[in-house]
């Protein structure tokens, strides 16, 4: 394998957030090398310095690759193998959370809709009584309220957080397959090592969400 899809792949790796998405790329590289041959200690070998290499070290030669994985296609071939495993895990993972949070939300809004109604029957119950004052019964059902709409609120923002963080994994591995795809195309050693450094720099960023926010170079 050449450093340039090692890179991107350990680049792409190590910025995910999603533990079941990165667990399928680490599967999806040991079983894509198997099929291609590659023996068991060296297809570890190749899952471990994806996961706990960074993109810089692998660039600057620090770490051996060319003996990891088949020679042909220069390793480009399993990269992309890889990324759609990943893209794959992530689009599973994201629709069954979407189908999840709809149930939930359903089901309590139909509890807070159904807790509401039992408040109000029991606050006409006893002004019908007399058993407390008008005032202090508003005050209960406005405080009861207010429960509700932050147990539903709270909710539906973690929800959102949820699906956006697996949504900016899948953006990511996006962006890994078209870096990928470019520098694939190039030939010359030195223009190579220059847009696969551009690469990692941009990956970085599209990695950090705060980056942008950062304005950093």
């Amino acid at each position: 394998m050449e450093v340039a899809p090692a890179a991107v792949l350990a680049a792409m790796y190590q910025n995910l957030v999603n533990s079941g998405v990165t667990e399928a790329i680490g599967d999806a590289i040991k079983e894509q090398l198997k099929e291609k041959g590659v023996p068991t200690e060296e297809a570890a070998k190749a899952k471990e310095i994806v996961e706990t290499t960074s993109p810089e070290s692998i660039m600057s030669g620090d770490v051996t690759v060319a003996d990891v994985g088949p020679a042909e296609d220069r390793g480009y071939g399993l990269g992309f193998e890889v990324i759609d495993a990943g893209q794959a895990e992530a689009t599973r993972i994201r629709n069954e959370r979407m189908r999840q949070a709809r149930m939930t939300f359903n089901a309590a809004l139909a509890l807070a809709v159904l807790g509401v109604l039992l408040i109000f029957g029991g606050v006409a119950l006893l002004l019908f009584r007399d058993a407390v004052s008008a005032a202090a019964l508003t005050a209960s059902v406005g405080a009861i309220t207010e429960v509700f709409s932050a147990v539903l609120f709270k909710f539906n923002s973690d929800t959102n957080n949820r699906l956006d963080a697996i949504g900016r994994d899948l953006s990511y591995l996006n962006a890994a397959r078209v870096a990928l795809a470019a520098t694939r195309m190039i030939k010359d050693s030195a223009t190579l090592d220059e847009a696969v450094r551009d690469v990692l720099r941009n990956l970085q960023r599209a990695g950090d969400p705060h980056a942008a926010d950062a304005g950093g170079p």
